[in-house]
């Protein structure tokens, strides 16, 4: 009688077994975003090739009711990040999840088009509405609101497109409607650099060797300018695109957005 238990075990044991190999293995291949739509995600993201990785922590930043579009992001010295509004055409600050409104741009000027810093941590805005003005605005909050100061202006520009700034601090703007880069020298006289046939130049960038790359709207032309010939050059060309973003890497890499145009703009 003292074996029974362990023979009352192994009696358990076979039966689980058994129940075991009843059971037919399983198997689901997610391979495309939708395959995953039916779950919830956890700090997890899907991409367009059906990869399922670790997200980024999300903290939205609730913005006011005015604003429809967030048309560029820029960062001041300190690390303060500020963020533009349309709709309401303001800049705001971001500090601890919250925002405080930093500048309110001219009612002339309903649209923000780009916004970054000069050397000296400066604030620039580009506004537009039948013209466009780059404006440079104090982001210091300890001292009291200044009216902008007005760095570029010239009618035959309706839009500044794009802001960057060279390693001499110079300053470069994307125009539109004629295409065409201009730089800022330190007392804000303003030079072209770039003439082209496209109707905008949507984003400016520098290459590690500090070639001036620009891209263009419609004929989707990634240009590189350069640096000691000043002469232009074709560096990629995507078709009927616009070239919305240049990002170059300190590896020699450079990343291009681009945009399939719409019928009616072809």
């Amino acid at each position: 009688m003292r074996h029974a238990p362990l023979t009352l075990a192994s009696v358990a044991l076979l039966l689980a077994a058994a129940t075991a190999y009843a059971v037919k293995p399983q198997v689901w291949n997610h391979t495309t975003e939708k395959d995953f739509s039916a779950g919830t995600f956890d700090n997890t993201v899907v991409d367009s090739y059906g990869q399922l990785t670790l997200g980024r922590q999300l903290n939205p930043i609730t913005m006011d009711a005015t604003a429809d579009v967030i048309p560029g992001f820029a960062q001041l010295p300190d690390g303060t990040v500020l963020a533009a509004t349309n709709g309401d055409s303001r800049i705001l600050r971001i500090t601890d999840h919250k925002t405080q409104l930093l500048f309110t741009a001219p009612k002339d000027f309903p649209d923000i088009t780009a916004l970054a810093t000069d050397s000296q941590g400066h604030l620039l805005v580009a506004v537009s509405g039948d013209e466009a003005e780059l404006l440079q605005v104090s982001a210091d909050p300890k001292t009291p609101p200044t009216p902008p100061t007005v760095l570029f202006h010239d009618q035959a520009v309706t839009t500044i497109w794009a802001i960057a700034r060279g390693a001499d601090g110079d300053l470069y703007l994307g125009t539109g409607p004629k295409g065409t880069v201009y730089k800022l020298d330190a007392a804000h006289q303003a030079s072209t650099v770039l003439q082209t046939k496209a109707k905008n130049i949507v984003a400016l960038a520098f290459d590690p060797h500090g070639n001036l790359l620009a891209g263009t709207d419609g004929n989707g032309l990634v240009i590189r300018v350069d640096k000691q010939t000043h002469k232009p050059f074709v560096l990629f060309d995507a078709g009927k695109a616009d070239i919305n973003a240049l990002v170059p890497d300190d590896h020699g890499n450079l990343y291009v957005a681009t945009a399939a145009i719409s019928p009616e703009d072809a």
